[in-house]
C-alpha cells in the first residue's frame, strides 16, 4: 500500500506542477485543463482510499 501511496502522491505533484505552469501561461485548452483536473481529482481520491485503508488495518 505504501508504494501506491507514493506512486499517487507522484501524480498529484506531476498534475499541480502542470497545472500551475498552465494557469501562469493562461491557457485556455479547455480539455488539456479538464483532463489535469481529473487527474489531480483521481490522486487525491486515491490517497484518500489508500489512507482509510491504513486506518483500518
Amino acid at each position: 500500500m505504501e508504494e501506491i501511496e507514493k506512486i499517487l502522491k507522484s501524480i498529484l505533484r506531476t498534475a499541480e506542477i502542470i497545472h500551475e505552469h498552465l494557469e501562469s501561461r493562461a491557457y485556455r485548452n479547455h480539455i488539456m485543463r479538464l483532463g489535469i483536473d481529473g487527474i489531480i481529482a483521481m490522486a487525491k481520491e486515491g490517497i484518500e482510499i489508500v489512507e482509510q485503508t491504513k486506518k483500518t488495518d
